[in-house]
């Protein structure tokens, strides 16, 4: 990796004052709650998702709040609540990390929240079968790492400048 291109950025997308107003049951739930964080340095993006269900999802992509990102990290640990269509189509990201334990009573990552990054292409990490995840990156290169007790981690992706570049340049204007 090169040397950094700029400062980190950090933005908090989630919750806004009031954001609870004119919600109504399960839309209140303290997951909703959770922040949502987008970190960004040089060309590579991440957003940090907490446990938000597809509720405050779908609100955060009607008040355009989303854009696309290399790395996400899951919402709501992969459940069936979160990660909806148009939340994974509006954040495209080139991988994205869910912590869930293996084998979980839960079944989480849940089959249609797979499916759902498995066929835009995003490298899908999970906790329970990858272990723990470190994400590397320079503002222009992306390195994913499955860490080990002892030793050096096990590269399980790397995506050069021109990947994370060519995404930026042809993504409309914020």
């Amino acid at each position: 990796f090169g040397p950094a291109p700029g400062p980190v950025r950090a933005e908090v997308l989630h919750p806004w004052p009031g954001w609870a107003q004119g919600l109504e049951g399960r839309a209140v739930s303290r997951n909703n709650g959770s922040i949502v964080l987008r970190l960004s340095l040089g060309e590579v993006g991440f957003l940090l998702a907490g446990d938000i269900e597809e509720e405050t999802e779908h609100r955060l992509v009607r008040e355009g709040l989303l854009s696309e990102t290399e790395v996400l990290k899951i919402p709501h640990h992969a459940s069936n609540s979160s990660s909806s269509e148009a939340l994974v189509e509006a954040l495209d990201p080139l991988v994205a990390v869910a912590g869930v334990g293996e084998g979980n009573r839960f079944g989480f990552p849940h089959a249609s929240v797979r499916a759902r990054y498995l066929r835009r292409g995003t490298q899908l990490l999970w906790t329970g079968r990858h272990g723990s995840v470190q994400i590397c990156t320079d503002g222009w290169e992306l390195q994913v790492l499955a860490l080990r007790e002892r030793g050096p981690g096990q590269e399980l992706a790397r995506f050069p400048a021109r990947e994370t570049g060519e995404r930026r340049a042809s993504a409309p204007p914020a």
